[in-house]
């Protein structure tokens, strides 16, 4: 007993009546990404936005007070 072309389209004719097409398409969607997170979690790739920013190497004489301005003439 195989399943044909025909009997195919009628499920699908059948699921998006029961879901309606938004539904599906939500669920489509969360399933794709699912998918995803799954594949990163097996291949072991950390995520970019959990991981800690990379820290602005300290140069000597930076200010620490984050100001960039140079005093201007006859200031100290």
């Amino acid at each position: 007993m195989d399943i044909g072309t025909p009997e195919l389209l009628i499920v699908v004719v059948i699921v998006v009546l029961l879901f309606g097409v938004g539904r599906l398409g939500r669920l489509g969607a969360e399933a794709g990404e699912a998918l995803r997170a799954f594949r990163q979690g097996l291949k072991g790739d950390d995520d970019p936005i959990s991981a800690p920013p990379p820290s602005a190497p300290d140069t000597p004489g930076a200010s620490r007070t984050g100001s960039t301005q140079r005093p201007g003439p006859g200031q100290p």
